[in-house]
C-alpha cells in the first residue's frame, strides 16, 4: 500500500512513542500544518493502523508497525550504492596472496621513488 511522505512520518512518531501520543504532541512533532495534519489522522484511523485509545490519545496497531518497517525496508533500497559488474575484479580466495600495485602505493610512507621498492 503506498503512503504518503507525512502519513509515514507520523507513524513513524508513534512507533518512537513508547505508550502513544496525545493529539497536540504529535501534531507538534509532525511539524505539518494542521489543516494536512486532521485528515491524515482521519486516514489512518479509517485504514487500523493508528487507534485513537483515550480522547485525542493515539497509538500505532500492529499492522501500522509493520506497515511502516516495510516501508523503511523500500526506502532503504538505494541502486546508485550496486557496483555495476564491468568495475568488479576477481575475488581473492581466503588464503590467496595479494600483491598491490607500485605505482598506486604512497611514495613517502613506502619509500617509493621511481617506483621501485627497497
Amino acid at each position: 500500500m503506498k503512503m504518503l511522505e507525512n502519513e509515514i512520518a507520523i507513524l513513524s512518531i508513534l512507533m518512537k512513542s513508547a505508550n502513544g501520543l496525545d493529539a497536540f504532541t504529535l501534531f507538534r512533532r509532525a511539524k505539518i500544518s494542521f489543516t494536512a495534519f486532521t485528515p491524515i489522522i482521519k486516514n489512518l484511523t479509517e485504514k487500523v493502523l493508528i487507534i485513537e485509545e483515550k480522547s485525542d490519545f493515539f497509538k500505532i496497531t500492529e499492522e501500522g508497525k509493520s506497515q511502516i518497517l516495510s516501508q523503511k525496508k523500500t526506502r532503504n533500497e538505494k541502486p546508485w550504492r550496486q557496483v555495476p559488474e564491468r568495475f568488479l575484479g576477481k575475488k581473492l580466495l581466503v588464503n590467496e596472496l595479494y600483491i598491490p600495485s607500485v605505482s598506486l602505493l604512497d611514495k613517502k610512507t613506502f619509500n617509493n621513488t621511481n617506483n621501485e621498492l627497497e
